[in-house]
């Protein structure tokens, strides 16, 4: 019986141990890591998008699932700034609503793609070839003096 409780013990410590490293794995997925400056070239040259100088890139994902490339990025820059930037993308002169924020949250190891989160908003989506290239924008317009821009873009390769 002794030997039966230390086992279940030792097998409990175990588990314990491997789940705390899990959780550690997770929270370091979680942690949003700033796109290196070729991660922004190619977010600019894909989304067709041109950042202002003061913008402060948060984020970046690029998945690849078959033919299918998709990327996630998250910038943040002065509201002042947001309707000169709007006019170097798909959007200038397009309408941005507030009743569809057009994005999802990502997957749990993304926690810093975060748009369902946001209260105040504009967003939009455009189709650059219907089924094959579309983008999706949304503007956190809850900051005050800096706004968040989430920016969905999705191709076929």
């Amino acid at each position: 019986m002794a030997r039966h409780t230390a086992s279940l013990l030792l097998l409990t410590m175990v588990l314990a141990w491997g789940g705390c490293d899990n959780q550690n794995e997770k929270r370091k997925v979680d942690l949003p890591t700033p796109p290196t400056a070729e991660q922004i070239a190619e977010c600019e040259k894909v989304m067709k998008i041109k950042l202002p100088k003061s913008a402060v890139p948060i984020a970046m994902d690029k998945s690849v699932q078959g033919s299918e490339v998709l990327y996630t990025f998250k910038v943040e820059m002065p509201a002042a700034e947001v309707e000169a930037f709007l006019k170097n993308t798909l959007y200038r002169g397009k309408p941005l609503g507030s009743s569809d924020r057009c994005l999802q949250s990502g997957s749990a190891t993304r926690s810093w793609w975060d748009p369902e989160s946001v209260e105040t908003f504009r967003a939009a989506r455009h189709s650059l070839r219907p089924g094959f290239e579309e983008q999706a924008l949304m503007i956190d317009d809850s900051r005050g003096d800096k706004a968040v821009i989430y920016i969905l873009h999705s191709t076929t390769q």
